[in-house]
């Protein structure tokens, strides 16, 4: 059978927040989500591309030279569609201010690299988390990364938005879910994100019906999805048949991401400046009986 081949943009080792124990987070690329206030821009395109690592550029030309397609259109801009992720434009540039975001790597490859550290990942509990973009925006190569991993201990953090049966296949491989949720209003979700919500929460339905260990984690942005109603209805909705849920991390805004839009010649929807955050999300979910924490570490009493 031939080795499948995925795009990851990053890996960390020695993360201690994407589950038990010392993990190896993995960040495969692509995703259907455009989230306002998205860490990780550089994630959402499937493809490799190159990406500027500095504001500042020589105009020297060096890049616009060395690309075979011709896909860079001025020093210093980003390619245009043609680009095929070769890499010849960050070999040449002489400042060292380009960097490839992404790298095709195959099941075979991606699976010894992880291993070597096994030993060490299991007398800690920890194991591999594989987060994004969207895993399951590569769906084949995540099955096959947690099928060749077995049985070290396995995470995802997921949106939640794919098929159905997609979602049902990473839950008969996986150890742990750790999954997000943006808000429970699917108008106000399409505006933060682009997508409905409504594939979510079918996929939660068969999350908390799976048996399988799960958090929620809540990404709270002031003035956006905090309001009382909107996490009301989510308290509402999970507490009604919880499954194995291990608790909800309500996760307070944070803006190390908005630089990366100025690389990627993007705007930044998120005001500078931002209302304070509702203070009621605490009693929220502890009147909803929920072993939730906030900010993410903290438990609410």
């Amino acid at each position: 059978m031939a080795d499948l081949e995925g795009i990851v943009f990053d890996i960390r080792e020695w993360c201690l927040h994407d589950g038990p124990g010392v993990r190896t987070t993995v960040f495969l690329k692509g995703c259907p989500l455009r989230c306002l206030w998205c860490s990780n821009p550089e994630g959402q395109d499937a493809v490799p591309f190159p990406m500027p690592s500095h504001d500042r550029c020589t105009a020297c030309a060096a890049c616009q030279h060395a690309c075979p397609q011709h896909c860079i259109p001025a020093p210093g801009t980003l390619p245009g569609n043609a680009c095929t992720g070769c890499g010849a434009c960050v070999s040449a540039c002489p400042a060292r201010r380009l960097r490839m975001v992404g790298q095709r790597i195959t099941v075979s490859q991606l699976t010894e690299r992880l291993l070597r550290d096994a030993p060490l990942l299991q007398r800690s509990q920890g194991g591999i988390t594989f987060s994004g973009g969207e895993p399951l925006a590569q769906p084949d190569f995540l099955l096959a990364m947690l099928e060749r991993l077995s049985p070290l201990h396995t995470a995802i953090e997921t949106s939640g938005f794919a098929p159905e049966k997609r979602y049902r296949q990473m839950l008969d491989r996986i150890s742990l879910v750790l999954q997000d949720i943006k808000c429970a209003d699917d108008t106000l979700h399409r505006r933060l994100t682009g997508v409905s919500n409504e594939p979510i929460w079918r996929n939660i339905d068969q999350l908390r019906n799976s048996g399988i260990p799960y958090f929620i984690r809540m990404p709270l942005i002031p003035g956006f999805n905090d309001s009382t109603d909107d996490l009301r209805t989510t308290a509402q909705r999970l507490a009604k048949s919880p499954g194995n849920l291990l608790g909800i991390h309500l996760l307070p805004y944070q803006s190390v991401g908005s630089a990366k839009y100025r690389h990627l010649r993007r705007p930044y929807q998120i005001p500078h400046e931002l209302p304070p955050l509702n203070p009621d999300i605490q009693h929220i979910f502890h009147d909803a009986s929920l072993p939730a924490s906030w900010p993410f570490g903290d438990t609410v009493a």
